[in-house]
């Protein structure tokens, strides 16, 4: 990635660029409920991303669990849940 110029000063649009052809659209955050939980995806909106409280998201903490994009939830490497059992609210802003 060539995202500093020759001042050394770090291009934040190039990055933003390359993480959402990386991710293939947006990378947004979506408030959802799991197991009676609210939380949040951080990810592509109801598709897949981490899962995690607003502190974990806030403090750059390890997430809960993660959406994959075959819908199921891994924790630790293990199938927690699938898709069908979050609840999608609504993108923050």
């Amino acid at each position: 990635m060539g995202n500093q110029d020759q001042k050394g000063t770090i291009d934040w649009d190039e990055i933003n660029r390359e993480i959402v052809a990386a991710l293939g659209g947006p990378c947004v955050v979506q408030k959802i409920r799991w197991h009676g939980e609210d939380l949040l995806l951080i990810g592509r909106a109801n598709t897949d991303g981490a899962i995690a409280t607003r502190d974990q998201f806030e403090n750059f903490e390890c997430s809960t669990a993660h959406l994959m994009k075959d819908g199921r939830i891994r924790r630790f490497g293990l199938v927690v849940g699938q898709i069908g059992e979050i609840e999608f609210g609504e993108l923050e802003e």
